[in-house]
């Protein structure tokens, strides 16, 4: 490696805020001083990443936890299942519901369609006798006007 960029490369005091001489550095000269590095050094460097936090890659890595990975999967697992449970039932409810209310109406359309062809019925024979009395009334108008001529024929 050469010189320079091994004079480039922070030290841990640097990477804290401080000076090697322990004094606090500012913030704006630190950030400009690490993006003058050169990338071969960034593996020996603190790498910050958001989604891991800080970390030194020559470093290894911490034991994850697998056993309350799974604790958390589970309970959320539970959770959800008891979300879905809470849905079910509802749904189940309602359903019954639909149920009684298609049920109650398929017993009760038979009596109402067949109320409806006895009023429908009423309503036609009442139409028939009517247009029959009509029928009556005309032939004995008919009839009357035959026999007003007939004496009008014989005079």
């Amino acid at each position: 490696m050469t010189e320079a960029n091994t004079s480039s490369s922070p030290t841990r005091a640097e990477h804290s805020g401080r000076s090697s001489s322990g004094e606090k550095q500012d913030s704006r000269t630190d950030m400009s001083s690490q993006a003058g590095r050169d990338d071969a050094n960034v593996d020996r460097d603190v790498v910050s990443d958001p989604t891991v936090g800080t970390y030194r890659p020559d470093e290894p890595l911490d034991e994850y936890e697998w056993k309350e990975l799974e604790e958390r999967f589970e309970r959320k697992m539970e959770e959800r299942q008891a979300a879905e449970s809470e849905i079910y039932e509802e749904f189940n409810t309602l359903l019954a519901a639909f149920t009684s209310w298609a049920q109650s109406s398929s017993v009760h359309e038979p009596d109402r369609a067949f109320k409806r062809l006895k009023t429908r019925m009423t309503y036609v024979q009442g139409a028939e006798q009517s247009l029959e009395e009509k029928r009556q009334h005309r032939i004995k108008i008919v009839e009357a006007f035959k026999n007003a001529l007939a004496l009008f024929a014989e005079q």
